[in-house]
Formats: C-alpha cells, structure tokens, sequence
C-alpha cells in the first residue's frame, strides 16, 4: 500500500515534543524524522497515530476518532486498531439486533420518574436514583437478588413488553402488596443505539440481575453477537407450566447496561401509553418533537385513562375523562379532583358519583362526563384529576 502522507520531506507533527518535525528516511518499519533543533529520532511505523501525527491537530483527537480515519488505520498502531476492531464489532452487532427487529435500547420508567429524568437531565442507575428520590417500582425480593454490580448500572431492554414489564405496568387495583412490582403510569425511554460506544458499556444475555443463574455479562460486541438473540427477541404466549419458563424469561429480560448513569440527549423517542399521558407531559414539560403515543409498546393489562378534555365554561369546568378498562369497571379505581384555588386553598372531590358541585351529565361504560361548579368567588388555578391516588391529568389556568 502506497504511503500516501508518509514520504521524504513532509512535516509531521510531535505529540511527544510538541513541535514538528520532517520525514527524512521511511523504510519498511521504521521512518526517521528531523526537528527543527537538528536532533534525528527513529520510530517504528506503528507511532503514527500515537506520537506522531499528520496535523497537529489530529493529536487532539480521541483513538476511536483516529481509528476511522484510513490514513492512520493503515499503520497499524495496536490500540487504533483495537478501536478499529471494537468499532467494526458494534457495528456487526447493532446489525444483527436489527435483524431481529432492535430500533433501540428500551427504558421503561414510571410518570414520576419520567419528569425527574427530564429535569436533571440524566437516567441513573439504581443506586444512584434512589438517592435523588425517584420511584422504586422493582419488587423487593428480586432486587435482593441482583449484585450490587448490576445495581450501579442503569439499565435498558433490546425490546418491548418484557416479562418483567408484563408485571409492573398498570395501576393495580385494590390496593397490590407493597412487594409487587408497581409502575403504575408506565413511560418508554427508547435510546440511540450510539449508545453502544459507551466505554462503560455491557450486554448481558438474560436477565443481569437473576444472581442465581448464570448470566453471561460481557463488554466485547463480538462475544454479545453470539447470544441467542431468537429467544431474546421471541414474543407472544408461552405455556407458563412448561419446563422452560424461567429460561424464556430470563431470555426476553435480556439487558444492555451503562455504568452509573446516561445523559437524555441520547433519547430518540419518549413514547407515552395514552393520548392522556403525552398531554400530561405536555403540561408540564412542554411540546416535545419527541414526544409520541404508542400503546402497542405495553402489556396494557390494567386499566388506565386514555384521554381526557377540561374545558373552562361560564361558572363552570366541563371534564370528560375517557378510559382503557380492558375488562375492569370504573368503579374497580378511585376517582378523585383536586382543585386549588389563586388563594391556594384546596379541596379534594370524589368525582365517581353526582354530587350539587359534580353533576355527571353522561353515563359510559368508559367514560366519566361532569360539570364541575367550583367553590364562588374563588378562581380555579389547577384541576388534577387522580386515579386510585396516581396523577392521571391536569389543567391549569393560563395553559388552556
């Protein structure tokens, strides 16, 4: 191969020296090089792209940066073409996950956490964002079983509606066990795939925190490609009597792991349950080019509000609240308002039947329709509807 930027008489620079130098002999192997001072230095060939460098401000450039760079590539410094290698693998890798369907690494979290990821600016670990006071929505009993390794990454699916979320998701009426996985307005995070440039990338074959079985944690993309990404990505029904339960499990539970923690920019999407969700966010975050409804993306076994409409009349809030039961009734959830007024009282109503300020005007099996009449000579600053104590919608004065 020709030596195109390698010959006689050109300059290079010395990262080493910190001045340049001219190219006066190339062999094979080796080059020597000039500096201005008069002293001559011998290099092996490979010091391209670790000590010497064709501009001087390629020296600033990271090894992954120079690895993709031909004309540093092809004198095989060890650790560009190490980076070359693990570039070249990640890439062979994020192919096969596409293969199977993969448009990005998945992170469900609930509402409540949803808006503190957004407001900080970062996805934390578990570790990490239990201390800042975000929502635990895991089951105790499995979280006991996971390695504190694992709890000090933060975590993503390969795919959608894992077994795990198949259990979490949803408002669970009568009030669930405090030990049962619980996230209760579920919000997909789906993250770009540069996310495996990461150094402090992992891909895990199973489930990372099952302690008792043996995961396959791993940082090299060539060893990941190998998993067995059919079981990974397999969806539908299983028989839940069969011999191999646990392995299908574990298998569509499989994780993609970030040390500590991951800043937002690397989101693609922030895919919402319902139209009502999406508006809720909106109320409080702002439009976001990001921001869409896929329902498609959860198990949708509970019942949840779908969408809503809070219109202000003359004396009077017209409210419509429309809700996926999926075979559950209204009355199953408790259904409350909370109303605060500019003089910042407030006042919780129990909107599930008519009352002289509740007048329900239309009768659903879906749907709770009012007339809400406030509290006189008083002015209506926010409207927060709740189902069974979660924050499901809300409207406030000045945002119609």
């Amino acid at each position: 191969m020709k030596d195109d930027l390698l010959f006689v008489g050109n300059i290079l620079y010395s990262a080493g020296r910190g001045c340049n130098a001219e190219v006066i002999e190339v062999s094979q192997k080796k080059i020597r090089v000039k500096y201005y001072s008069g002293k001559i230095a011998k290099f092996q060939k490979k010091a391209i792209g670790e000590f010497l460098f064709f501009r001087e401000e390629d020296a600033e450039l990271s090894v992954k940066e120079l690895a993709e760079k031909p004309e540093y590539l092809k004198y095989e410094n060890d650790k560009i073409i190490e980076k070359y290698n693990e570039i070249t693998g990640y890439i062979n890798f994020i192919k096969i996950l596409k293969e199977h369907g993969f448009i990005g690494f998945h992170h469900y979290t609930d509402f409540t956490n949803f808006l503190k990821i957004m407001n900080m600016g970062k996805l934390f670990s578990r570790e990490k964002a239990l201390k800042v006071g975000f929502l635990d929505s895991a089951q105790g009993e499995i979280i006991e079983r996971t390695t504190e390794e694992v709890q000090k990454c933060v975590r993503f699916y390969y795919r959608d509606n894992t077994p795990t979320i198949w259990r979490s998701e949803g408002i669970k009426p009568d009030k669930p066990p405090l030990d049962i996985p619980h996230m209760p307005i579920p919000v997909l995070l789906i993250f770009d795939e540069k996310l495996i440039n990461q150094e402090n990338a992992k891909f895990a074959d199973g489930n990372a925190g099952v302690r008792k079985r043996n995961v396959i944690i791993t940082k090299d993309p060539q060893k990941a490609i190998n998993f067995e990404w059919d079981a990974v990505f397999e969806s539908g029904p299983y028989d839940k009597t069969a011999l191999n339960t646990d392995e299908i499990k574990f298998k569509r539970n499989a994780e993609f792991l970030i040390e500590d923690e991951v800043d937002i920019k690397y989101i693609k999407k922030i895919i919402f349950r319902s139209e009502a969700d999406k508006k809720h966010a909106i109320s409080i975050l702002g439009e976001n080019g990001l921001f869409e409804v896929n329902h498609s993306k959860f198990p949708n076994n509970y019942a949840y509000l779908s969408d809503y409409c809070i219109v202000k009349g003359n004396g009077t809030y017209y409210i419509e609240l429309k809700f996926y039961l999926n075979g559950l009734a209204v009355e199953r959830y408790t259904h409350e308002l909370q109303i605060t007024y500019s003089d910042k009282i407030k006042e919780k109503i129990d909107i599930l039947y008519s009352t002289e300020r509740i007048k329900r005007d239309r009768i659903y099996s879906n749907r709770l329709s009012m007339k809400f009449t406030p509290l006189s000579n008083k002015t209506v600053e926010k409207i927060t509807y709740l189902m069974d104590g979660h924050i499901s919608a809300v409207w406030e004065r000045g945002k119609e």
